[in-house]
């Protein structure tokens, strides 16, 4: 209807025709209105416009975090005024308030228009249309209220997912985060340092490689610095090499958006990475290698030694030292070194320590610091290898890597001592001898070494000369790492290396018993054998060394060396061997002693014959410098033991009577598990007699009463062949288990301990 028609106010409402219409009024109290001359005076005029169909085709989509614009389509009704608003996926159009209370005005003219309408959250939003008119409110500006954005114009999804907020997970354990809301297949994340969650907007994933993985390698410190797939259900999956290193991160999701780069590829850039989905802390240490002295006590923590720098530390964390070029997470803590169980940590002001003490760090060496952050889960974790996956740097313990390198030299003559250990510094380190009754750390031997200490050589070598080592005797050999100090005092020199044996006058005095030599008596299945530093053959007339043994009790060895030699035991022989410790002169060789070329020992065949008796010994030797060794006080010094296992006489005489128990007593160097067997002729060549001892070996067992090892016969003894209770004559022979051999065939029992013989008819003899 044209400007010249009227409506009147009543029939506004129904006006369903797009147009301009001319507004007019009729009071009624003046006449009737039912005629349209009624209406005579104009109130204004009425434009009606037609509301725009669905445009858009009913659904919109954008990216999260990424601008965003909404273009609306219409054959007719938009005006370049129009604002829309956005709600609530669940709200009513015309009703409810807008998201965050904002509005959006259009651009361009119809039969489109654009509305720009920025950044948003992920999400399903309405969108509400009004039509550039003002209607509900008393105020007079268009699209000012909520009722005035009746039209429903579409569906926005905003593609993204749902902030989780803050995040956790333990250094060096894999974790799973989510499921987060919104999520869409395809979707991935990267890690970034800015935490502060104002957007992910123009961002840079954290590349940072100054951590280590499980097995101290380089590493990123989060994630490997690529971005990681999130995968079914919404969930991310985080293995111990994606979060070796404490700290904390923003998690920045690409909503499979192609828009930064020109590459036509989605999530390719990091700036496509625009979604925040949640605030990630990794509880845990930052990487702090630390270096020890051998023999002092450490603070582990930090470089200095100041306490475990990292995220979220607690007094339920703890550590796990494990070797150098094992893994942490995979590799057993060295409980050889640092005992059993877990190291735990303790608050020294506001930092985290472990003391280790000089004790535990008597020796040199690398180690991995392995941790364990706790965590919420609290002081029930950290109970398993697993747990610690956590590299937080090397333990590096400067020093001797052992303090059993035991050297043997001689006195009066140069000596080089070779010292293996960790990180040793040449011409700064140094060495001292102390008493071997005293401790390192305690004064040195003022006669030794000048009074003074020997630096020790690239290589770790300590070269000492015939000057330093006047006289014979043992010294513990104490390092100073000059990380300790500037090894000015004895108390520096706290690491021990071994102990020096320097063969010597005074040495002929004591020498602690270094080698154990065990035996089976007539069962020579090895030999003696020594070690010592450069073993050596010469000439008997060149450093020779002349061994006896000590006479004594078979188990107290309460002889000393120097005293009468046990010739009677030994036959009346002078055992001789060699002991040389400098280079061999050309073409001499003592042939009575012979050198392993794959072992590196001097060793002496000792017959059977040589052996005759079972006992315990104190082996005694001479080297030729302090004397003609043909005195048995030359044989002064000790070098170890010599143990013989059997009876102590192999002439023992045992008379019963046949038909009778009878009981075999033997006294000698026997323990449980030895046996005896009865043959008519040779020990250990003959199977044993099946006519007596009821065809069967018999084991020794101790009588506490007597001090014997006894075996009993019992009266009626029926052997195999029939033949009961006879006469006769056997010999014993004895078997030792010393050498885990057993004692089961005959070929076993060896050693003639006596003869047994049982008065009595050789036979069972009727008569008529």
């Amino acid at each position: 209807m044209s400007q010249s028609g009227c409506i009147g106010v009543a029939e506004a409402s129904k006006v369903v025709t797009a147009g301009t219409y001319n507004l007019c009024f009729c009071a009624s109290a003046a006449g009737s209105c039912a005629a349209s001359s009624g209406f005579g005076v104009a109130l204004g005029i009425l434009t009606v416009i037609n509301v725009p169909a669905t445009p858009g085709g009913g659904v919109f989509a954008c990216h999260a975090g990424v601008d965003c614009s909404l273009i609306l389509r219409a054959s007719g009704g938009l005006q370049g005024s129009d604002v829309i608003h956005l709600i609530a996926s669940t709200g009513t159009c015309g009703v409810d308030a807008a998201v965050g209370g904002m509005s959006y005005t259009a651009t361009g003219s119809p039969p489109a228009l654009t509305f720009a309408v920025g950044k948003l959250v992920s999400g399903t939003y309405k969108v509400c249309h009004c039509p550039s008119v003002d209607g509900a409110d008393v105020d007079s500006t268009a699209c000012s209220s909520a009722d005035e954005f009746t039209n429903e114009a579409g569906q926005l999804d905003v593609e993204g997912v749902t902030s989780l907020g803050a995040l956790e997970c333990l250094a060096g354990q894999g974790c799973s985060l989510g499921p987060w809301t919104g999520f869409r297949s395809s979707q991935r994340v990267i890690f970034i340092a800015d935490t502060s969650g104002t957007g992910c907007s123009n961002v840079a994933l954290d590349s940072t490689a100054d951590a280590r993985d499980a097995a101290g390698q380089a590493s990123p410190r989060v994630a490997q610095a690529v971005s990681k797939a999130v995968g079914s259900g919404g969930m991310l999956e985080l293995t111990q090499a994606d979060v070796p290193y404490g700290g904390q991160w923003q998690l920045c999701l690409c909503p499979t958006y192609d828009g930064a780069d020109a590459d036509g590829e989605a999530c390719s850039s990091t700036e496509e990475f625009t979604v925040t989905a949640g605030i990630l802390t990794v509880l845990g240490p930052f990487v702090q290698d630390r270096i020890c002295v051998a023999g002092s006590d450490c603070v582990l923590g930090g470089s200095l030694g100041g306490g475990f720098v990292g995220q979220g530390l607690s007094a339920n964390d703890k550590l796990a030292l494990t070797p150098f070029g094992g893994t942490c997470g995979y590799s057993d803590h060295d409980v050889d070194q640092f005992g059993a169980g877990y190291l735990a940590l303790s608050l020294d002001g506001s930092s985290y320590i472990h003391n280790l003490s000089a004790g535990v760090l008597d020796k040199g060496g690398r180690w991995n610091v392995c941790y364990c952050a706790a965590g919420s889960l609290g002081a029930g974790h950290c109970t398993d290898v697993t747990h610690f996956g956590a590299f937080a740097g090397y333990l590096q313990v400067n020093g001797p890597t052992s303090n059993t390198q035991d050297q043997m030299c001689t006195a009066g003559f140069a000596c080089s001592i070779h010292v293996a250990g960790e990180s040793l510094q040449a011409a700064t380190d140094a060495a001292i001898l102390v008493p071997v009754s005293s401790a390192c750390g305690s004064s040195r031997d003022a006669a030794m070494l000048g009074g003074g200490t020997v630096s020790v050589q690239s290589g770790g070598v300590l070269e000492l000369s015939a000057s330093d080592l006047p006289v014979g005797g043992q010294w513990l050999i104490c390092y100073c790492v000059t990380l300790s100090g500037s090894c000015a005092d004895d108390v520096f020199f706290s690491a021990l290396v071994g102990v020096l044996s320097v063969n010597g006058h005074a040495w002929l005095a004591d020498l602690a018993a270094r080698i154990e030599l065990s035996f089976r008596f007539f069962r020579a299945k090895g030999s003696p054998r020594w070690t010592g530093s450069e073993l050596w053959f010469s000439d008997r007339k060149h450093r020779k060394a002349v061994g006896n043994f000590a006479a004594g009790t078979a188990e107290a060895n309460t002889s000393s060396c120097g005293a009468a030699a046990a010739a009677v035991i030994f036959r009346g022989e002078e055992w001789k061997f060699l002991v040389c410790f400098r280079p061999s002169m050309p073409g001499h060789q003592d042939k009575e002693l012979s050198f392993d070329q794959s072992s590196g020992l001097a060793q002496l065949m000792l017959s059977s014959a040589q052996l005759p008796a079972g006992g315990h010994w104190k082996l005694c030797y001479c080297a030729s410098f302090v004397g003609g060794c043909d005195d048995d006080d030359e044989f002064g010094a000790k070098l170890g033991f010599l143990t013989v296992h059997g009876p102590n006489t192999n002439g023992l005489q045992v008379v019963c009577t046949a038909g009778q128990a009878c009981t075999i007593q033997l006294v000698g160097y026997i323990s449980v598990g030895d046996w005896i067997g009865f043959m008519s002729n040779d020990c250990g060549v003959d199977a044993r007699d099946p006519s007596v001892a009821g065809d069967a070996y018999h084991p020794l067992l101790y009588s506490s009463g007597t001090s014997t090892w006894d075996a009993t016969l019992p009266a009626g003894d029926v052997g195999s062949g029939g033949a009961t209770e006879r006469g006769g004559t056997w010999h014993i022979c004895y078997c030792s288990s010393a050498d885990g051999a057993g004692c089961n065939a005959a070929g076993d029992y060896t050693t003639r301990a006596g003869i047994l013989t049982l008065y009595g008819p050789l036979s069972n003899q009727d008569l008529s």
